[in-house]
């Protein structure tokens, strides 16, 4: 029932923001970093990149909004990108790796579930990962931690400063 959800909407409300979409990127973020089985830990994680400050009251409305959230989905056959995620995450120790190596464009939409199955896809080897993304350009709300994904990046990333992807007109503009 989105009623465990009301005093959380009424209050994003008051503050000028959108409840159903601040909600839903809510659900995403949280279903983008935790397992289902440790989403607890939602109450009292640090919520990088997020505006808009939530107590841990309204935290627990929120994990209790995204239980009856999925349980819809699942009554009514239904499944969104994340929730394949969820799904997928369940079995990452039964994952095998089957490549050498594995190519990711657009990583600012991947949260730390998704990197945990990439990375359970190759061993880890030297260029095992080729990860390439624009943290300026992030198009879902997630949360993405490549430690916790046993990606590590240390001295094994570089940062390009310069955008080749548009003209000096666009740029300018």
């Amino acid at each position: 029932s989105a009623e465990v959800l009301l005093q959380l909407h009424q209050s994003l409300l008051a503050r000028g923001i959108y409840p159903q979409d601040y909600l839903k990127q809510e659900f995403d973020y949280i279903r983008s970093a935790i397992a289902p089985w440790e989403r607890d830990a939602y109450l009292s994680m640090e919520r990088t990149g997020r505006v808009i400050p939530l107590d841990q009251p309204f935290r627990r409305q929120v994990l209790e909004g995204l239980v009856g959230w999925e349980k819809l989905m699942t009554f009514v056959g239904a499944v969104d990108a994340t929730g394949i995620t969820t799904a997928l995450y369940q079995h990452l120790g039964e994952l095998t790796t089957e490549y050498r190596c594995v190519l990711v464009d657009e990583v600012q939409d991947f949260g730390t579930l998704e990197l945990a199955v990439i990375r359970r896809l190759v061993p880890e080897l030297e260029n095992d990962i080729f990860l390439c993304g624009d943290a300026a350009q992030s198009v879902y709300t997630k949360f993405h931690d490549f430690l916790a994904a046993k990606i590590n990046l240390t001295g094994r990333y570089m940062r390009l400063n310069q955008n080749y992807r548009n003209s000096r007109q666009i740029l300018a503009a």
